[in-house]
């Protein structure tokens, strides 16, 4: 190997090193930009007068964060374990039960309950009969739209590892609406919420980016200083 090739090799992967981290750095700052934004729906939505089923029918883009009020019967012979949600460092499972209204069929995320101590059994819920009405948040499962996988164990009650509407619909036999209903109200069917819409806030990705940044100037630093001192010692 020449000596002569290695500052000019160095030199490629220090510049190779600088775009990776100058792009991740920017990613950041993009993923800063978006939980910017949701907050800012989130806290504007939060104030609207809940919405009908009918409204909701009318509303175009995204639909997410709007407060909505409903009415029906919960299938209590259909729930929908929705595995591996962890609370508080908890590991536990977010019920999610199909509701049926006059004309039309909905998932409502009833809340959060801890899993039981043997993988084999399924927490018990207390899903009240008869027509119930309950106020909630419009949310949408964040997996891949690509996946029609949910990891699901056969039979009912059912255990997934991601909600899937498209694939429920099959289960269930029946239409569904593209949507999820996040319960309010939780403690009135003995859960606990667990509805993080915005896991991680803006002020984090920035520190993200920064670091990321930080990185990119020091790895330019260190090839300055390494090219001067290989080049002193030629001399």
């Amino acid at each position: 190997m020449k000596l002569s090739a290695l500052p000019i090799r160095a030199l490629v992967v220090t510049l190779v090193a600088v775009a990776i981290l100058l792009r991740l750095g920017f990613w950041q700052l993009e993923r800063a930009e978006q939980k910017r934004l949701r907050a800012e729906q989130l806290a504007e939505r939060e104030q609207t007068t809940p919405l009908s089923l009918e409204d909701v029918s009318k509303l175009n883009g995204d639909i997410r964060d709007y407060p909505l009020q409903v009415r029906g019967a919960l299938l209590k012979g259909r729930l929908i374990y929705w595995d591996n949600r962890v609370l508080d460092g908890q590991v536990g499972y977010e019920v999610i039960v199909p509701m049926v209204t006059d004309d039309k069929t909905l998932l409502v995320n009833l809340g959060w309950l801890a899993a039981p101590a043997y993988r084999d059994q399924l927490p018990d819920v207390s899903v009240p009969q008869g027509v119930v009405s309950l106020k909630g948040v419009i949310t949408q499962p964040s997996g891949s739209p690509l996946s029609r996988e949910m990891g699901q164990d056969s039979g009912w009650p059912l255990r997934v590892q991601q909600p899937n509407i498209s694939r429920l619909e099959e289960l269930l036999e029946r239409p569904l609406m593209n949507f999820i209903v996040q319960a309010g109200e939780p403690e009135r069917f003995g859960l606990a919420s667990n509805w993080r819409p915005v896991t991680m806030p803006a002020q984090k990705h920035v520190g993200y980016a920064v670091q990321w940044f930080g990185l990119a100037l020091a790895a330019v630093v260190i090839f300055i200083v390494a090219w001067r001192k290989r080049h002193q010692s030629k001399r």
